[in-house]
């Protein structure tokens, strides 16, 4: 189970965030949250994740830059989170054009909140999605076994 990026913005944690790029990704499905400090290799990353990292790397690597430009363009992610204030002071004008035209949510994470605050609620959030649907199809299992054994007898 997933939920959507609009729902993940709707929580407490991410009131002090701000969505820098791309409204129309916002039915966009998060399926896992990922931290990465050092992105080394884009193409280990899958559909539906969430990329949460600081862009360490990214403010002086042209190499790194357009690397990262690249996992945009990709559109894998459901959305990605920048921490701005330690290695960026501001996400750079190209990954806002960039999330703008693949359809990749783009938030920012001020220096403040910790990415395991973060992490926790939207897990929290994913795994009560699961239950709930379990919850769900254990109750209509249930049923369809009454309704036959019903009419066995």
């Amino acid at each position: 189970m997933a939920i959507r990026i609009y729902e993940a913005l709707q929580l407490p944690i991410m009131k002090q965030t701000k969505l820098t790029a791309e409204k129309k990704g916002l039915q966009n499905w998060i399926k896992w949250v990922t931290i990465v400090e050092v992105i080394e290799d884009i193409y280990r990353l899958q559909d539906g994740e969430f990329l949460i990292t600081t862009g360490f790397g990214l403010g002086e690597n042209t190499e790194k830059l357009k690397e990262f430009e690249n996992l945009l363009s990709i559109g894998k992610l459901s959305g990605i989170a920048i921490n701005t204030g330690f290695y960026l002071k501001e996400i750079p004008k190209s990954f806002i054009t960039i999330a703008n035209e693949f359809t990749i949510p783009l938030i920012e994470i001020p220096a403040n909140i910790n990415f395991s605050m973060i992490t926790k609620e939207l897990l929290v959030q994913i795994v009560n999605k699961q239950s709930q649907t379990f919850e769900y199809s254990l109750r209509i299992h249930q049923d369809f076994t009454r309704l036959v054994l019903d009419r066995a007898l």
